[in-house]
């Protein structure tokens, strides 16, 4: 019986669906609080819950080097974090400076000296890069992440969030079940607005025809700072009528899930859904 169904984006192949649970849960009905929600100590929050679907050893291990990148959607998806991450340091540093690409290395600096992830290992980045990249590629994961989340939603399901790698198996989740009765979608962090993800989808997503299903609602919330939202609007790539929202979360916090859940953006986004 959950309004609130989330749908988490890389890492939680080590965690489980009650940390999930607990955390996002107390996140969402903090932000509630804090905008005076009167139902906000009661809302119920379900996860959709998939990251020990990725512990089937498929994976290259805990540990990721940059020769693991493949040479084609990987190497593509590092290049645009970095090009991000590196025309935001440029502009902070001077407007006017044109970005001239570097080798891989100078390129790992850049993006280790963000911490957009936490921690910005070089692991973690290639990590990202790969979980998103077997998402789009191995046919069974992409279905039984989209059973978790099926799953998850039931007849009193009115709001599904996708944080992350998240937001991308959230979108694809509402289009190919448009019966649900979820009517408005949040987005948070998310890379939908890459190309290289876009042609991907599934189902494709065509001149017009890039509205999830039958939700009424979409907002779509970016942090200035973080790098995986580096399209920070939507509307350009899907429909008008994303509701594109810039939020400013802690700059070495940029990508967390908890800032943006807590952020008033993402509450007000949900109140309004809820009542």
């Amino acid at each position: 019986m959950a309004e609130i169904v989330g749908v988490h984006g890389i890492m939680w192949n080590w965690q489980s669906r009650a940390q999930m649970s607990e955390l996002w849960g107390a996140a969402i009905r903090g932000g509630l609080h804090n905008r005076r929600h009167d139902r906000a100590a009661e809302v119920a929050f379900a996860p959709a819950f998939y990251g020990d679907l990725y512990n089937d050893g498929k994976g290259a291990g805990p540990q990721y080097h940059v020769d693991d990148l493949d040479d084609g959607f990987e190497t593509e998806l590092f290049w645009a974090l970095h090009d991000a991450v590196a025309a935001e340091q440029a502009e902070a540093v001077d407007p006017t400076k044109v970005y001239l690409p570097q080798g891989i290395q100078a390129a790992l600096a850049v993006l280790q000296r963000t911490t957009f992830f936490g921690t910005a290992t070089t692991s973690l980045i290639v990590r990202f890069v790969k979980q998103v990249h077997r998402y789009l590629d191995d046919t069974d994961l992409r279905w039984r992440i989209q059973q978790e989340v099926a799953a998850a939603v039931d007849e009193d399901t009115r709001v599904l969030v996708g944080h992350s790698l998240g937001s991308i198996v959230a979108y694809e989740a509402l289009r190919n079940n448009p019966d649900w009765p979820v009517r408005t979608l949040v987005t948070l962090g998310s890379p939908l607005g890459l190309r290289a993800v876009v042609d991907r989808l599934v189902p494709p997503v065509g001149p017009g025809d890039g509205w999830p299903g039958s939700v009424v609602g979409w907002v779509n919330i970016a942090a200035r700072q973080d790098a995986v939202a580096m399209v920070k609007t939507l509307a350009e790539v899907y429909d008008h009528r994303v509701d594109d929202r810039l939020c400013a979360n802690p700059r070495l916090r940029a990508h967390d899930v908890t800032w943006y859940l807590k952020n008033m953006h993402c509450a007000d986004a949900l109140a309004a859904a809820l009542d």
